[in-house]
């Protein structure tokens, strides 16, 4: 059953599994316990449950008695969170990182400062001011240089960006000045940056090139998330705009980058693919989970080539191909243009172990396109070197050529493997439940327990699994192959009645634990019967005597017998009984 056992309440806490969890008012989310406090014929009202999932309307859901999911949207329940253990206090944050000062932001560009005399038209900023009673300009005001004194080189007259216009200089009012000059890239503890005025993607780190509420001109930040309009949010706040900010590419990054192209196929295990739309219209809450240009690799996709998990979510995150909502990302060599015109280097030689790709059917080997193998053998010749063995049903293949052969990628082998790993099980099998069981998706499952197979291709997001149903009661669940045991009639049989015993062995142990004995226990003064073959079937009195093997019991008639120990049938324990006298 789904319903929690064993959960002590303590006021407004409770205990479950060594583990304390207190009352809260916050959203429930997965790993909490809720406490049921509506009705319903499918959950116990007062019963305690673990959260399992939270589907896309941020409504938890738990599993039910009878092994099923439950939605608790428009249910009473009542949220207790995990009480974690003390931990040591976090630091403080550092200050966001900021441009050094010898580069400088005006009107949403970068300039570096330079010591040098400005000419006419240059851009400067105010450097050095000694006498404040002459002077109608501050320490880093900028402006434009609109000519020069005549008499004294060193002296420019500057028209800021404030409005007034003064000479400034050494010999004018003591002050010094930078010619500021654009640029395109800056130096970041020891990292070059190239500028780039774009939309940014999440990853990307950030220069913020305007004062504003939640950031100054000069902090750098990286981007948490993209908004559909090129918004996005980082440390420092919660939504910034394009215009806010430029994006900092670094050199040496970029080069390293691996490079993709875009394909709309339906996309394998353990591909990449990229979120291109939400044409299908079933995100509800596209920027809580997931940005357009997030990219991520395939763990479960369906006949239909829909996603359903992936490997850097541990929520449900389903992508429709139908909708063309992503593409996959195929690696493409940086010499690809070269290696058009130019003929490629050939592969290194397959070896022993390795995993290839039939793409030529030749009559001797009995392998068809496309089928992944595993290189056998090897003699070394330059024709026909290889045996090999098909990864779908092991079948073994007479001599292989090169030329019918190519290294097959990290995806479809793992793809060949899982469809092999399926392929052993069929409708109708009786398996053994070895790893896995109560958790999601085998909630009220227990290891070690014999299942039937209901159906070995699902659809959706258990695709890579296969559906199993409790021999009794009611409700399935999802294993991958790795997770159970195929097992013949002969051993499913042999195995029921081991399970069968072993049930029994327990039933009785607990039917005597009940009254403070182990099994066969018996104290004197106790009343029991014998059930044999012998001659003291049906006895029935009260035991006097506790040997090794025997009882001594003296019959209600007086007549003393003494029975095989394990032929005894306890029926009325000593502790119960009382005599008239105590009555």
């Amino acid at each position: 059953m789904a319903k929690l056992n064993g959960v002590t309440a303590v006021s407004e806490r409770i205990q479950y599994n060594g583990a304390e969890y207190v009352k809260s008012d916050e959203a429930a989310v997965v790993g909490d316990i809720i406490r049921f406090d509506d009705s319903s014929s499918c959950v116990t009202t007062g019963g305690f449950y673990e959260v399992t999932r939270i589907d896309s309307f941020d409504d938890p859901q738990v599993t039910d008695d009878d092994g099923d999911e439950f939605d608790l949207c428009g249910n009473d329940f009542t949220v207790f969170k995990r009480v974690e253990a003390a931990v040591a206090p976090t630091p403080p944050e550092s200050p966001a990182p900021t441009l050094t000062d010898q580069y400088v932001i005006h009107d949403g560009k970068v300039y570096v400062k330079e010591a040098r005399k400005a000419t006419k038209g240059d851009t400067v900023i105010v450097t050095k001011v000694e006498r404040d009673s002459l002077r109608s300009f501050s320490l880093g005001d900028i402006g434009t240089v609109t000519g020069r004194r005549g008499w004294v080189d060193a002296d420019i007259h500057v028209k800021f960006t404030s409005g007034n216009e003064k000479f400034i200089g050494p010999s004018a009012s003591n002050s010094e000045y930078n010619v500021l000059v654009p640029t395109d890239t800056v130096t970041i503890d020891g990292v070059e940056y190239t500028l780039e005025k774009r939309k940014a993607a999440k990853g990307d780190r950030v220069l913020v090139v305007t004062h504003f509420t939640y950031g100054k001109s000069g902090q750098i930040a990286d981007v948490e998330m993209v908004y559909g309009d090129g918004d996005v949010k980082t440390p420092l706040n919660e939504r910034m705009l394009p215009s806010r900010y430029i994006v900092l590419a670094p050199k040496v990054a970029a080069a390293a980058q691996p490079k993709y192209r875009e394909v709309k196929r339906k996309a394998n295990v353990g591909e990449r693919i990229r979120i291109v739309s939400y044409n299908c219209g079933n995100h509800a809450f596209p920027d809580k989970y997931v940005n357009v240009g997030d990219e991520f690799t395939v763990e479960s996709v369906d006949r239909d080539g829909d996603v359903w998990y992936v490997k850097e979510r541990k929520i449900e995150s389903l992508f429709y191909y139908s909708c063309g909502e992503y593409v996959v990302l195929e690696p493409v060599a940086p010499d690809a243009k070269k290696a058009e015109t130019k003929s490629a280097e050939p592969e290194p030689r397959l070896k022993v172990g390795e995993y290839a790709k039939v793409i030529r059917n030749n009559v001797g080997n009995a392998m068809a396109p496309n089928d992944i193998v595993e290189i056998t053998y090897d003699d070394g010749g330059k024709h026909f070197p290889y045996k090999a063995k098909r990864v779908s049903d092991g079948k073994t293949s007479n001599w292989i050529a090169i030329h019918e052969l190519v290294r097959a990628t990290d995806a479809e082998v793992a793809e060949a493997k899982r469809k092999a790993a399926k392929a052993q099980f069929s409708v109708g099998d009786t398996v053994k439940l070895v790893s896995g069981g109560g958790k999601w998706p085998l909630l009220g499952f227990e290891d070690g327990k014999l299942y039937e197979i209901v159906n070995v291709s699902p659809r959706g997001r258990n695709a890579n699994e296969i559906e199993i149903k409790k021999t009794e009661g009611r409700g399935s669940g999802y294993a991958t192959p790795d997770k159970i045991i195929k097992l013949t009639p002969a051993e499913a049989e042999q195995a029921r009645k081991e399970q069968a015993e072993a049930a029994a062995k327990a039933a009785e142990e607990a039917k005597w634990a009940k009254i403070g004995r182990k099994v066969n226990e018996f104290k004197a003064g106790d009343i029991v019967t014998v059930n044999s073959n012998d001659r003291y079937n049906g006895v029935t009195g009260r035991v006097e005597d506790i040997g090794d093997d025997l009882l001594g019991i003296r019959e209600f008639n007086g007549k003393y017998r003494g029975p095989w120990k394990k032929d005894c049938v306890l029926l009325a324990p000593v502790e119960s009984l009382f005599s008239r006298q105590e009555a």
